[in-house]
């Protein structure tokens, strides 16, 4: 953490900053642990002290409750991953890829209160504990804006430590949007390490808009706990009589108020569009009608200011709670552990940004995929697991079938590690048929053992997406709606109290309303209202902006997706399937859009949203090559090997850390040494990595049912689908609809695919005033009965 406040004062002016990377993560958990339970052990007891002294109270006794407050302004936080790989070393770089947001004012309260928890011990008597807990909490953020930053470092050194590099590999930061090192958005500190300093003082940086937002808010869910005077036995689990008192200047409760925040985001556009009028050239030939534009949403806006501020008389509570939040209340979110409420965010995303994130994504997983490879519960997983499969009862052998066609062989490896952590199909049972992704059920994929966890409610007002191609300039799409939320449960394995393996999948489910689509005009296009849509649009549906066409009409939107835990390995008693489910219900999706619009949709989606990474490409055959080439059927011998390598990339750290605790005073040799070293460390986490990923990829083989292939599921559905071709003269061409769409898709991480589309109804109407045939499709339905190539159902 930085700050320009000092003993003098504040000596420069630059923002307090945080930075953030996995190693000061991990170094700060470190030393929180220093202050846990070990300390209060007892000490010098026993026979050989009969006269010790009883142990005195800690501090933390006499504590009853801890509450922090911070407020900070101007504030920028970045988050990090520095990058290694040997095709990156071959180039002798080294890339700093992350996301950093620059915040206006934080306001943080959180609270901590000494409770009393019931716990069950193994022998089914009550256990009672005492803890700390943090029970409540709010954050408040204004004026957020987030960049995608990525600062790539010349290391020469480098380049003579790495071995087995791609020859054809190219950066996927060529296309990023260029920034200098000199912009006041760059920090040196932003992009450096614990354990390494960078010696490139002038790297090649990009930067890019990914996210802003004029106010967001946190808040967790107090949880209502037992009373002192309650029976101990009987109630909630969790007992406290502290929290309620009154020791500070409290934020909690404080700062949220969402008409306020409306309020002042309805003043700021209506002070934008009264400089606008004053503005406008009175020689313009557009004038009048720009005026007119401009004066109408004016009014708009006064009129929704005077709502907020005198409500009507027949605005209840919660009538007017619910016009402040869309289309949700209080109730709604009430079971949620953390809610959240982002007031008009934009998002936006273009080829640019778009590598910058994945890259980032990646990293983020990979840390976290090392993390729990190197744990010690990875390995017991594996052991207790093949202990309990060489002591269950061998099955009868099964009845001998017929010989299947020749295909791809399986290795020895591959059959035995399936035997261990692959599903086993139950006989006689077929899976469910889903009744439609309009009827999301919130047990689908789980059974009887899991337990259901709602974690996160994030409530969206007026978001919009821009989507951007680098195609060319008229390439821009913007997906606005009135409000969203997002609900996130969490599925637990109930057998199973490891916090990685225990955690099956993800359940999201993403509501949409009053969703809409624009392509800005390039008639009307102003470069002051930059490329965003407008507050008052979302005000009014008849609002119509001059600067912006309006392709897609409202509709809403449901989302559903269940995304599994990759990080989990199976067992042969876990038969819940692996796919991750993606469903989507459009109810009424209209399209209105001339050549322009569609080449602009077209280039967003095929060339920004379609993309490949293929880096993901070369390490499937490395994974490939290693599963044919490493024997891993002993799981025994797999687990010890796993054991050898932690051990291995241990001691390599270790040699590391000394290098680098004085890497400034390094010679050349001993730098070249210190690059070998971080070299091997590197090629040993990836072949762990490997490791774990040859076993998971072994469960992705599962032949014996579609059923259990691990990939992706998408199931979408609407009631009618139109699409109208306009004219360059805003004149309609041709119509086409779809009427009772069912479309399934399902792919596989091997690259197969298979789909299928339904369609009660087709109309194509031909809408020029001189056409022969209005209708260019029509259905028929005396012949196909009996003709050859048809079938009717």
């Amino acid at each position: 953490m930085h700050s320009p406040i000092h003993s003098d004062g504040i000596t420069e002016m630059k923002p307090n900053s945080i930075h953030l990377t996995p190693r000061v993560f991990a170094h700060f958990w470190s030393w929180v642990k220093l202050f846990d339970d070990a300390l209060a052990l007892p000490i010098r007891q026993g026979k050989m002290w009969p006269d010790k002294r009883p142990p005195s109270e800690k501090l933390g006794r006499h504590i009853a409750t801890l509450k922090y407050r911070v407020v900070l302004d101007n504030l920028a936080i970045s988050h990090t991953y520095k990058q290694d790989s040997q095709d990156l070393w071959a180039n002798g770089e080294v890339p700093v890829v992350g996301v950093k947001a620059l915040v206006n004012t934080l306001r943080i309260d959180l609270h901590q209160r000494d409770q009393e928890v019931r716990s069950h011990g193994k022998d089914g008597s009550l256990k009672f504990t005492r803890t700390k807990a943090l029970y409540g909490a709010e954050v408040n953020v204004t004026d957020l804006f987030m960049r995608a930053v990525v600062a790539i470092y010349r290391e020469p050194d480098l380049q003579f430590a790495a071995f087995n590099a791609s020859a054809d590999w190219e950066s996927p930061y060529n296309i990023a949007p260029p920034a200098s090192p000199t912009d006041e958005a760059f920090d040196n500190d932003d992009y450096t390490e614990l354990d390494w300093l960078p010696t490139d003082r002038m790297p090649k940086f990009y930067m890019g808009e990914v996210a802003s937002c004029p106010e967001f808010s946190f808040m967790k869910k107090i949880e209502v706990l037992r009373q002192p005077s309650d029976d101990p036995t009987q109630g909630a689990s969790k007992m406290s009589k502290f929290g309620s008192e009154d020791s500070h200047t409290c934020l909690m409760g404080m700062e949220f108020d969402p008409r306020k925040v409306h309020l002042s985001m309805a003043h700021e556009r209506k002070a934008v569009l009264e400089y606008e009028l004053h503005g406008l050239n009175p020689k313009d030939n557009l004038h009048d009608t720009k005026r007119a534009s401009i004066i109408q949403r004016i009014n708009l806006l006064n009129a929704y200011i005077e709502k907020l501020l005198n409500p009507p008389p027949s605005a209840t509570p919660s009538r007017l709670e619910g016009s402040l939040h869309g289309n949700w209340t209080a109730t709604d979110w009430g079971s949620f552990d953390n809610l959240y409420h982002v007031y008009a965010p934009k998002l936006s995303l273009d080829n640019g940004t778009r590598n910058i994130l994945l890259q980032y994504y990646y990293e983020s997983r990979q840390r976290r995929g090392f993390e729990y490879h190197m744990a010690a519960s990875a390995v017991r997983f594996i052991r207790e697991h093949a202990l309990a499969t060489e002591t269950r009862k061998e099955e009868p052998p099964p009845p001998p079938k017929a010989e299947a066609a020749p295909g791809v062989s399986r290795s020895k490896s591959t059959n035995a590690v399936r035997r261990l952590f692959t599903r086993q199909s139950e006989k006689g049972k077929q899976p469910q048929p889903v009744a439609g992704p309009a009827d999301v059920d919130v047990n689908l994929g789980a059974d009887h053992r899991t337990q259901h966890h709602q974690s996160h409610f994030v409530l969206l007002f007026k978001p919009q997406i821009v989507l951007r191609s680098n195609i060319d300039d008229e390439s821009v799409i913007i997906i606005a709606a009135n409000d969203a939320a997002v609900q996130t449960t969490d599925v637990m394995d109930g057998d199973i109290d490891d916090p990685v393996d225990g955690h099956m999948l993800t359940k999201i489910h993403f509501i949409l309303s009053g969703m809409q689509i624009f392509s800005p005009s390039p008639l009307w296009a102003d470069i002051s209202t930059g490329v965003q849509l407008p507050y008052e649009v979302f005000l009014d549906d008849l609002c119509e902006t001059v600067e912006y066409d309006r392709i897609v009409r409202h509709t809403s939107c449901l989302v559903q997706y269940d995304k599994y835990n990759r990080l989990r390995l199976r067992t042969a008693s876990q038969n819940t399937p692996q796919t991750d489910l993606l469903m989507a219900n459009v109810p009424r999706f209209t399209l209105q859009a001339n050549s322009d619009h569609f080449t602009s949709l077209y280039n967003v989606v095929t060339d920004l949203l379609l993309y490949s990474d293929p880096s993901n490409r070369s390490r499937v055959d490395r994974l490939e090559s290693f599963i044919l080439n490493d024997d891993i059927s002993d799981s025994g011998t797999t687990a010890s090997e796993i054991a050898f390598r932690q051990r291995r990339i241990r001691a390599l750290s270790e040699q590391l850390n000394d290098f680098t605790l004085r890497q400034v005073d390094l010679r050349s040799s001993e730098r070249l040494e210190m690059n070998q070293i971080a070299a091997r460390v590197m090629a040993q986490t990836e072949e762990l990595g490997l490791i774990f990923d040859a076993i998971q990829s072994v469960q992705q083989r599962d032949e014996q049912s579609t059923k259990n292939k691990v990939g992706i599921r998408l199931e979408a559905s609407s009631s009618d689908i139109t699409w109208n071709l306009m004219d360059k003269d805003g004149s309609l061409f041709m119509r086409l609809a779809l009427r009772a769409i069912d479309f399934l898709w399902i792919s596989s991480q091997d690259g197969s695919s298979a789909n299928r589309l339904k369609i009660k109804d087709l109309e194509a109407l031909d809408a020029r005033r001189h056409a022969k045939f209005p209708e260019m499709i029509s259905k028929q339905t005396t012949w196909l009965k009996d003709h050859p190539m048809a079938k009717a159902s």
